[in-house]
């Protein structure tokens, strides 16, 4: 799977929102016997990640069935890291990442993608690009969407591109097989549609 390091290596936080039950009595009268035991309720909510460097913080969710994890597993560059509940990102069939890149004044979406298709091509001669449906993000932004088989390590990706005022995001499905792929198409809607851009007024010491 093809993961190139970031320009800009963006720091996670990772927030838990998995809704807590408690038990407390109403203030003015005790509280009711226990219920019989039952079983527990399902997780609501998703776990956010919190993406951010100078000039930028975004948030991110895991979709629902997808473990988070932040900063660069294993030392590879990438800002933050989804795989299946139950495997690794190392081992997992289909995973997504998402990651950021300086944007230089002027510079354009359509550029970015160009040259970011450029390289691949470059790295995999025979790799096949289409241009996919774009997504809207959670903030009602359009992250324009290409699609890449036929590299040298016979992967199938999708890669949804958004431009911010000093980043551009990418935010990356790739996956071994077709199945695996299709199967986490839904996954890679869901993330997409999860992020919000929060501030530009960050900065970050080094």
């Amino acid at each position: 799977m093809r993961m190139s390091p970031s320009p800009i290596l963006a720091r996670t936080l990772l927030v838990s929102l998995l809704a807590i039950a408690t038990l407390a009595p109403s203030a003015g009268r005790s509280a009711d016997p226990a219920p019989p035991a039952a079983a527990p309720p399902e997780p609501v909510g998703r776990t956010t990640g919190m993406v951010f460097g100078t000039g930028h913080l975004f948030t991110v969710q895991a979709p629902r069935g997808w473990m988070i994890q932040g900063k660069g597993e294993g030392g590879n560059g990438l800002a933050t890291v989804f795989f299946p509940m139950g495997s690794t990102f190392a081992e997992a069939s289909a995973v997504l990442y998402v990651n950021t890149a300086a944007r230089e004044k002027g510079q354009r979406l359509e550029d970015f993608i160009a040259r970011d298709v450029e390289g691949m091509r470059k790295d995999s001669p025979g790799v096949k690009v289409e241009k996919g449906r774009a997504l809207e993000t959670g903030d009602k932004k359009r992250a324009e969407v290409r699609t890449f088989t036929g590299d040298k390590w016979g992967n199938r990706e999708s890669i949804a591109f958004l431009a911010e005022d000093s980043i551009f995001v990418t935010f990356v499905l790739t996956a071994r097989t077709a199945e695996s792929y299709k199967a986490a198409l839904p996954a890679f809607a869901d993330l997409v549609g999860s992020y919000k851009f929060v501030t530009k007024d960050v900065k970050v010491n080094k």
